[in-house]
């Protein structure tokens, strides 16, 4: 099954996922990232805004902000992504995609490798930490660029799969949280 098969499929079982269960899984997510912050003493979280049917990031944009840690979320520009502080909800506006990104004038992050960590969007991970995105290929050339950052893939439980096809490109995350299970 190709990488574009195999990413169909499992964003149609994302997108059935019955709400109790999203629900479920989300709180079960939220406190393991939590937990994560806390062991890896991260000052610092980048990661994405959750769009229709990923695991929700809301709730934990919203706790590192509320515990003094500093969230980064990413900006489409050209073809390459680039962080930028928030210090709330409201500075999102919709942008590349209908994906709700940092403002004008957010502050750009600057990544300290050993303080920060990275949590990472995709429609398909495995237990070996491999991910496919949504064919951008944007953090894979993040992560390329940044490989000291510790980077976590958030996944309800029907996106995991025994393996993924991958490419020289792709780089494998240092850890998958779903609503059952770490892969670490």
């Amino acid at each position: 099954m190709t990488k574009g098969e195999l990413r169909k499929q499992i964003l149609k079982l994302r997108d059935d996922l019955p709400s109790y269960d999203r629900e479920a899984e989300d709180a079960s997510i939220r406190t393991a990232v939590k937990s994560v912050i806390r062991e890896k003493s991260a000052d610092t979280v980048l990661i994405y805004v959750s769009f229709r049917s990923e695991v929700d990031t809301y709730g934990i944009i919203e706790d590192c902000i509320k515990s003094g840690i500093r969230v980064a979320v990413p900006r489409v520009e050209r073809s390459d992504i680039f962080f930028y502080y928030i210090d709330s909800q409201t500075d999102l506006v919709s942008g590349y995609m209908g994906i709700l990104e940092p403002a004008e004038g957010c502050v750009p992050c600057s990544v300290e490798p050993y303080r920060s960590l990275i949590i990472a969007p995709g429609s398909v991970f495995d237990r070996y930490h491999n991910r496919i995105g949504y064919g951008g290929g944007y953090y894979d050339r993040f992560i390329s660029r940044n490989p000291d950052i510790y980077s976590i893939g958030l996944a309800y439980s029907c996106q995991i799969v025994d393996s993924i096809p991958e490419d020289e490109w792709d780089q494998p995350l240092d850890m998958v949280i779903t609503g059952e299970a770490i892969y670490q």
